[in-house]
């Protein structure tokens, strides 16, 4: 996504409404299962039944978008800020988050919805672990997934620009490597592929302890992230869908696979899980030189 240039709040909010205009209810096979204290709804997709937990949906009362961080073909990210208590505590007491906002009508669109409600399912079994980047909530009509806002930016600006009150140091590289080991392991253990991981999908923050400040990595964007449930899963994934078009972090093989459009990879764990790791050398190499591998 390009950075674009800031508007008022008032036209913001008037262009976050016209999304609004013309979408429908949710246009696929949901059960929701009431209790006390926990709403799950259960999507059915094509390849895959999702949790998605229903005390995570919010209103779009809830936040007020003020500032237009990105926009990409798919959607724009914006800045928020967040309007009740209860969303404030799920954004771990803070009044700010960052929204990503789909431009495209979800009810007309069912792999762009499946790939909605998975992200959020996605972030919510991963939200225990500390290297991932946290969900704040997600609202409908139009679609909006709510992420936590950490100032200290990606790992992208760190690489090239450094931050202020963190020298660029080996203690420093250590610190983000274990982060992001540790987040990449998180998701392998429950058999979910990243798929597209790179520094620009790598947040940064500050943590205060005992013995000092360090820099904790946390792993973001699960767009394309894929569930392998099945250990012997043979279905065929588009090339395109597995691994994000981020040349300079993909394995070779699937450089080598986007030459040709219809080509596709067999969904098996040993397969594709391996296509993080390689990533992950990438990321490490540009962490030691400060330059993205073959440029």
């Amino acid at each position: 996504m390009e950075p674009t240039m800031m508007t008022s709040s008032t036209a913001m909010r008037s262009q976050y409404q016209t999304q609004t205009t013309g979408m429908t209810a949710m246009g696929t096979s949901v059960m929701t299962t009431n209790m006390s204290t926990y709403n799950q709804h259960t999507l059915f997709t094509k390849q895959n039944v999702l949790a998605v937990p229903g005390f995570l949906k919010v209103s779009p009362d809830d936040f007020e978008p003020e500032k237009q961080l990105a926009e990409g073909g798919m959607g724009s990210v914006w800045f928020c800020r967040l309007k009740t208590n209860e969303i404030r505590i799920q954004a771990g007491g803070r009044n700010v988050c960052v929204a990503k906002i789909s431009k495209v009508d979800l009810t007309k669109d069912q792999e762009a919805m499946e790939a909605f409600y998975q992200e959020i399912a996605i972030m919510y079994q991963l939200s225990n672990s500390k290297n991932i980047g946290k969900i704040v909530g997600y609202a409908e009509s139009p679609h909006v997934l709510l992420m936590r806002f950490y100032e200290q930016g990606a790992l992208e600006s760190f690489v090239r620009k450094g931050l202020p009150g963190f020298p660029y140091t080996v203690q420093a590289v250590f610190e983000i490597v274990y982060g992001i080991s540790n987040g990449v392991a998180s998701m392998h253990r429950r058999w979910i592929a990243h798929s597209d991981l790179k520094p620009a999908n790598v947040l940064l923050e500050i943590v205060y302890g005992p013995r000092g400040s360090f820099l904790r990595a946390l792993l973001t964007d699960f767009g394309i992230s894929k569930i392998l449930a099945d250990k012997l899963q043979v279905r065929a994934f588009k090339v395109a869908n597995v691994f994000g078009a981020s040349f300079l972090y993909a394995p070779p093989e699937v450089i080598q696979a986007f030459t040709n459009p219809d080509a596709t990879v067999i969904g098996d764990r040993r397969i594709i899980l391996p296509g993080d790791l390689y990533s992950l050398g990438a990321i490490i190499y540009e962490l030691i030189h400060r330059n993205p591998p073959w440029l």
